[in-house]
């Protein structure tokens, strides 16, 4: 079967999904409270931001929680440009811009549901 280049783009951003799985319930429920509270004013925001408000432990990680949220539809964040670098590490490498969608804050928002459930469930079998 051959693929259009959306869905060949599709399917490319799910497998980098699944092997970028890694990162931890800690991690991803920080960087989730940061994009949706970075993304709720609407303007763009970047790695920059993040490493400005997050430990860098979870910074470690913001990179394969991004691979997780791009490439989906429907679209979670949108790329809207570059700004260099605040990590001394990057050398002035550009980052991407991102805006959260409507999309992505839903996403976000049932995940959050997601894992107070799972702890209350947790909090009662104990």
């Amino acid at each position: 079967m051959t693929l259009t280049f959306e869905q060949a783009r599709l399917q490319a951003a799910a497998d980098i999904r699944a092997r970028y799985s890694s990162i931890s319930t800690w991690d991803a429920a920080v960087l989730d409270q940061v994009v949706e509270a970075l993304g709720s004013t609407g303007r763009p925001f970047s790695m920059n931001d993040i490493r400005l408000i997050v430990p860098e432990d979870s910074c470690r990680n913001a990179g394969l929680y991004f691979h997780g949220l791009l490439g989906r539809d429907p679209e979670l964040l949108r790329v809207t440009g570059e700004e260099k670098s605040i990590n001394d590490r990057a050398h002035g490498k550009p980052v991407k811009t991102y805006v959260l969608t409507k999309a992505g804050r839903r996403f976000i928002a049932e995940r959050r549901a997601t894992r107070t459930t799972e702890a209350a469930g947790r909090s009662a079998a104990a």
